[in-house]
């Protein structure tokens, strides 16, 4: 999926370089940024995705877990675990985790950072500080990578929401790395749904169809296994909602630079309603398929035994030193 995105994302990046004044130039580095960005985009979620992210938070906030491992934290620290987010995950990776002892971690440019962080605020806001928006939604930074986040925000100029809190509007390529997963994320599985079997078709098909929103009956009819026929209609919807989506972002350019869009992309497009439609008929037949439901219920106890051992170990070693038990000093020896 990270491909597929990076792919979608480089195509709209130098589409918009191309078509924004004063640009054109820069289009190809426009587009490998966002590209970039988009590679990385997914690299923070913990094993069963957004199912995972929820084992995180729900075994943090039993009493037992808040009382052992969160007690002497500040509340925005406690906000980290209780909330945890695997976009403030990706960022900590990029910055630090994937190359721990060089500064900077894989030393990404600037903008590959601004654009990749989509939700550019800490984990704890005061309630009404900041107002409900597209970007604020999630939190895309842990309290450990504060200071990497804001010499980011500061060296791309980004604007900041309040000066009472760690908020910032997006960098604009943020916009274009969100509508990029977007896309792949309708699109493609989508046709993911179709080629496993869960939806007809005729339902896979016509949506698709009214996204191309071109006479391509005659190509359709040439094509003669209905499996090529959605791999068609697929790359010809990708297609269609990448010319889309830059249409949107260059209209809605000064809104984007001063702040003050904060929307996703996809939904102010032509094709907004077909997209609901086809997440509505993915939600009913794909997402909600028991294998998939059976699997994310069962992250929770692997994740949650996981925890149990790993921080418990983590615990036992930063109380006891060397009179910690052999169990809790193998388990830090599988610790990278």
């Amino acid at each position: 999926h990270s491909l597929e995105t990076s792919s979608v994302g480089r195509s709209l990046g130098t589409e918009a370089g191309l078509k924004l004044k004063g640009l054109r130039s820069y289009a190809s580095d426009i587009g490998a940024i966002v590209a970039a960005a988009c590679v990385a985009h997914d690299i923070g979620n913990p094993p069963f995705g957004h199912s995972g992210e929820e084992a995180i938070r729900t075994w943090f906030k039993r009493p037992e877990s808040a009382k052992s491992f969160l007690s002497g934290l500040s509340q925005e620290q406690k906000n980290d675990f209780l909330e945890f987010e695997g976009n403030a995950q990706g960022f900590r990776i990029l910055t630090y985790l994937q190359n721990p002892n060089s500064v900077g971690g894989l030393q990404l440019s600037y903008s590959t950072l601004g654009a990749f962080t989509k939700y550019p605020r800490e984990s704890f806001l005061k309630k009404g500080m900041i107002k409900a928006s597209r970007s604020t939604r999630k939190f895309g930074f842990f309290q450990a990578e504060k200071r990497s986040f804001k010499e980011t925000a500061s060296a791309l100029g980004l604007l900041r929401r309040s000066p009472e809190s760690c908020c910032w509007a997006r960098h604009p390529l943020a916009f274009l790395v969100e509508a990029a997963d977007d896309i792949c994320y309708h699109v493609i599985d989508f046709e993911d749904g179709y080629r496993l079997g869960r939806i007809s078709f005729k339902r896979a098909s016509e949506p698709l169809k009214e996204i191309v929103g071109k006479n391509i009956t005659a190509r359709l009819k040439s094509i003669p296994d209905n499996k090529d026929k959605i791999q068609f209609l697929r790359a010809k919807a990708i297609n269609s909602l990448i010319e889309e989506v830059t249409e949107c972002f260059v209209d809605n350019e000064q809104g984007i630079l001063s702040g003050k869009f904060d929307r996703s992309l996809i939904d102010e497009i032509p094709s907004d309603e077909i997209l609901d439609y086809i997440y509505e008929i993915s939600t009913k037949y794909i997402y909600s398929a028991s294998d998939i439901v059976g699997i994310e219920a069962a992250g929770f106890n692997v994740l949650g035994s996981l925890l149990e051992a790993f921080a418990g170990a983590t615990n036992d070693v930063a109380h006891k030193g060397s009179h910690a038990s052999e169990r809790s000093k193998k388990f830090l020896q599988l610790i990278p």
